[in-house]
């Protein structure tokens, strides 16, 4: 112990005596080891840490599945159920402990005098707490009553909501609030800890309030919840979709009609939260521990030349008696001490690095709020520092307790060497440096060419001043679709009259947002398969003038006109994708039928093919989409959710003018959902625009690395040959030939790199595609312009040494020592 504080000492002291060193080698660390723990802290956050549940293995997620009546197509998977189904599933299974069902909507909001709010809300059925293991903070959560059609007008309250509206206030229960222009009582407050599983979301919902299932009124057919279930002890995820599909096709031989190829696909609830985000965030681990890679053999190309200026004070003391083990272990310190200086920087860096990726995720990730420095992430940086001691410092501390000492003395220190072996290290370092700073190159090359691509690419729409704004009418109100009618034609006659809107529609739901609505449809002549669903397709509910609004593209016929109403023939207007679904892709005069069940529905005819629309973001496909009148389909309330404005002056003037349009029909709806589809459609890249932003600041720091570590390189191979181009120029050379004599070794070095580089990233970027989008993982333009640019930045880091080598003077080269 004694020996290793005097080594720590003598390092420490070491430090303070070549600071510049000392700052090259902290900061390079620093800044490596704090990436690696900014993105492990992600990392164990969102894929390490357990859900914050009771026993949190045993809850699995049940997925809605189903195979289309159409053989072409593949069986579809939708995150939806039918809560009829679900509670049939719920009475009749035998692996679970209970079984919980889950809707996301919004609502308006009133209490006292403060004004109209729309805002996220959750119906639960009154098992969902108790399935998770929650406890109120203050008053009680739903019970089995609240189940029941009347005596559900009852909300709890998110702690957050609480903390917000409510100023914390314990006396909130009993309170009552309007929701959908109904009251509402108060009953219990969540606990500030607690998360809700909803998909998609990385917060929680402000208010919960219970599900009331009538199973006479409630149909099969429609698809529009979650189910969440806990197994028994001893239940696997197999046992459990075996006894879904059982019961599954049980209910398909009772009512074929709705349930015919219906089932639901167990997934661990883990797996269904944090699976999607696995993938990007390994991968962005590895791309962070390839920094640290480069890091290390960068500091140890550093420890090589200064162990060459250290040979001769090293030979000494062998000379004096000192063990080459004890010098050994003394070298070893010394690297320890500067990677845990670097340790401790890079934890400092992390913290701020942190906050910086959880801002650029935003809601891309899940379970953001579960990311902290503990325990788990101090352990990790410190493994970090002693990984890069070892990386970094075993080589060189090797190579220097090897010295020889009747060499070592007999050389000056400038040109003194490590000898051949030396050399052969730190040139394969340099090798080692140029081939990983090549892979990580080339997965941000490949990344920016996707992002690119999705910038570029087609919405199938024109976002430019396109003002879009969620409308919830609340069914008190207007319980009727004559209500609804009426309401949006006073809405647009008045917004049509506000200077600067050029056009005014509406819709059931507009491109980018969160929802959808995949209903079954029938087109006519086709032969459904016997025992299958009727395939799906997004049903879109437009106004006249919606393709003219959101500038969608009619291809063939003709848009949604005002003149489609209740006295004319029924019509829908289809997208290409759509139309290849019909005989011989031409569905222009065909008819179509959609609906729960299309069989009741209205035979419509197909008038128009338009666009395809990246309805559902940037990175997804298009989807096959129907566009039907909304004054031909008799559905009160889902005829206007959302309306879109156009603009012909900056959308950000014409808003307030936009907001009293709409209040002078209807003062009590709220409009604190307004959007730019601009603004969507960034959102919907948001997740692509995350992962290529840190692939690349890592190339960055890589490259930065890679030419510090060449051009180090080259300084201390052409300090050590200043005797030798002292001969050569003595003996006629000029100065392109020692100009070429250096670069032509460092050509070499750079060649060598290239070449395992390229082959590293020819292996492992494959495992990069599915984040790559319209680029293939082996696109032959990035492997050519990556390599190319990354050897031009390697020779200009070695053209600066080897002018100096050009400029060394033959006589006090030769006179030297």
């Amino acid at each position: 112990m004694r020996t290793f504080i005097a080594d720590l000492r003598y390092g420490l002291r070491l430090i303070a005596r070549n600071p510049s060193f000392s700052a090259v080698v902290i900061l390079t660390l620093g800044l490596a080891i704090g990436a690696n723990t900014a993105i492990f802290s992600v990392v164990n956050g969102v894929l390490f840490e357990p859900l914050p549940y009771r026993d949190p293995e045993r809850l699995v997620r049940i997925w809605g599945t189903w195979n289309p009546s159409d053989a072409t197509l593949e069986p579809q998977r939708s995150g939806n159920v039918n809560p009829v189904d679900a509670l049939d599933w719920r009475d009749e299974n035998r692996t679970f402990q209970s079984l919980a069902l889950l809707h996301n909507s919004t609502a308006t909001l009133r209490s006292g005098s403060s004004e109209p709010l729309e805002l996220p809300i959750t119906r639960v059925t009154a098992n969902f707490f108790p399935m998770l293991g929650v406890q109120p903070q203050l008053g009680r959560l739903f019970d089995p009553g609240h189940e029941q059609p009347g005596n559900d007008r009852v909300v709890v309250l998110s702690h957050g909501f609480w903390q917000r509206r409510f100023g914390a206030d314990s006396s909130v229960l009993g309170q009552t609030v309007l929701l959908y222009e109904r009251p509402y009582t108060i009953i219990g407050v969540l606990p500030e800890h607690f998360r809700s599983v909803q998909p998609g979301s990385a917060g929680n919902p402000d208010l919960f309030r219970p599900i009331a299932i009538d199973r006479q009124t409630q149909g099969r057919g429609g698809h529009f919840m979650y189910a969440f279930a806990r197994l028994r002890p001893g239940v696997t995820v197999a046992q459990a979709q075996s006894d879904i599909d059982a019961i599954a096709a049980g209910l398909a031989e009772r009512f074929p009609g709705t349930n015919s190829g219906v089932s639901g696909r167990v997934e661990l609830l883990y797996d269904s939260i944090a699976g999607p985000a696995r993938r990007p965030l390994l991968i962005l681990l590895a791309a962070a521990g390839f920094v640290l890679l480069i890091a290390c053999v960068n500091v140890a190309n550093l420890f090589l030349s200064r162990s060459s200026v250290r040979k001769r004070e090293l030979s000494i003391r062998l000379a004096l008696g000192a063990r080459r083990k004890r010098l050994f272990g003394q070298l070893l310190t010394e690297s320890m001490v500067l990677a845990s200086c670097g340790g401790a920087l890079g934890l400092a860096l992390s913290v701020w690095l942190e906050n910086i990726l959880t801002a650029l995720a935003g809601s891309q990730l899940p379970r953001l709020e579960e990311v902290r420095t503990d325990p788990s992430v101090l352990l990790f940086t410190a493994a970090a520092a002693l990984v890069a001691t070892l990386l970094f410092g075993f080589l060189p501390s090797l190579l220097a307790s090897r010295t020889n000492v009747t060499d070592a003395l007999k050389e000056g220190g400038r040109s003194s060497t490590h000898g051949r072996g030396g050399k052969r290290i730190a040139k394969a370092l340099v090798v080692a440096e140029i081939a990983l700073s090549l892979i990580l190159l080339i997965g941000a090359g490949l990344m920016i060419r996707s992002f690119s691509g999705l910038r570029e690419a087609d919405p199938g729409i024109d976002p430019r001043r396109l003002v879009v704004i969620d409308v919830n009418l609340p069914s008190a109100r207007y319980p009727e679709h004559e209500n609804v009618v009426r309401f949006f034609d006073q809405v647009a006659e008045r917004l049509t009259a506000v200077p600067g809107v050029r056009s005014v529609a509406a819709a059931n739901m507009v491109p980018f947002g969160p929802s959808h609505s995949c209903d079954g449809y029938s087109i006519e002549g086709d032969q459904p398969v016997a025992g299958s669903l009727l395939p799906c397709a997004e049903a879109r509910i437009v106004s006249g003038g919606y393709f003219e609004t959101m500038g969608i593209r009619v291809l063939r016929g003709r848009p949604i006109l005002d003149s489609d109403d209740a006295t004319t023939e029924p019509v829908v207007v289809v997208t290409e994708s759509m139309a290849r679904r019909f005989p011989g892709g031409d569905a222009l005069g065909k008819k179509i039928k959609w609906g729960t069940v299309a069989s009741s529905e209205t035979w419509r005819t197909v008038v128009g093919v338009a666009h395809d629309i990246r309805h559902f973001g940037m990175e997804n496909e298009p989807m096959p989409e129907i566009y039907t009148a909304a004054a031909q389909v008799r559905r009160s309330g889902s005829a206007v959710r959302a309306i879109v404005v156009r603009t012909s002056v900056e959308p950000e003037v014409a808003l307030p003018f936009i907001r009293e349009a709409i209040w002078s029909v209807d003062r009590n709806l709220p409009l604190n959902r307004i959007a730019l589809m601009e603004d969507l459609i960034a959102k919907s890249l948001a997740r692509s625009r995350f992962r290529t932003v840190l692939v690349v600041a890592f190339a960055i720091l890589a490259l930065m690395l890679a030419a510090t570590g060449i051009y180090g390189v080259m300084s201390y191979s052409v300090t050590s040959r200043t005797q030798e181009f002292g001969v050569l120029m003595a003996l006629g050379a000029q100065q392109h030939e020692v100009l070429w004599s250096v670069l032509r070794g460092a050509a070499g070095l750079t060649g060598l790199g290239v070449a395992l580089g390229l082959a590293g990233a020819m292996t492992l970027t494959p495992s990069l595609g599915s984040l790559l989008h319209d680029v293939s993982a082996i696109d032959p333009l990035t492997f050519i312009v990556v390599p190319s640019a990354l050897a031009l930045v390697a020779m200009f880091s070695s053209f600066i040494p080897a002018l100096r080598a050009t400029r060394v003077d033959p006589v006090v080269a030769l006179r030297y020592e």
